[in-house]
């Protein structure tokens, strides 16, 4: 976020105005997010956001909600096994069970098997923002 203060404004006043109400946070802190995406436009705020975003960021539930609901339809098998080989090369190659995963994924010849290494991740990996939004996504699909 203070990255994209640092490049959008030029005078320091408004800099560190912006930057004291991100560190106070509630109220302050939302108004100076919200002047930000207005500023630039929201889709490009958040594309500049999502350049500073990385696997640590915990995704709010009610968002996740939203987007898998708004996706299910979409999000293939294909796409779930994509979540999930991209967020097991966060892993050291000393966790064995991402290891033990990739490995498997290497071995996918059917549906059965994709949906065995999927449901293997989020059972090995609960707390990862892509199991989390997978079995989200799988939970829309039984309303």
């Amino acid at each position: 976020m203070k990255d994209i203060i640092q490049s959008l404004y030029t005078q320091e006043t408004t800099i560190n105005r912006h930057k004291e109400a991100l560190k106070t946070g509630g109220k302050d802190c939302a108004n100076s997010v919200l002047t930000l995406a207005n500023s630039i436009g929201k889709g490009w705020y958040a594309t500049l956001l999502a350049n500073t975003v990385d696997e640590s960021v915990e995704i709010p539930e009610y968002i996740q909600d939203a987007i898998a609901y708004a996706c299910q339809e979409v999000v293939t098998i294909d796409i779930k096994l994509k979540m999930v080989r991209y967020s097991l090369t966060f892993y050291p190659d000393s966790n064995l069970a991402a290891q033990d995963i990739l490995s498997d994924i290497t071995c996918i010849q059917n549906l059965k098997d994709k949906e065995n290494v999927i449901e293997k991740y989020c059972n090995t990996f609960p707390k990862d923002q892509p199991a989390i939004f997978i079995q989200k996504i799988d939970e829309v699909f039984l309303w």
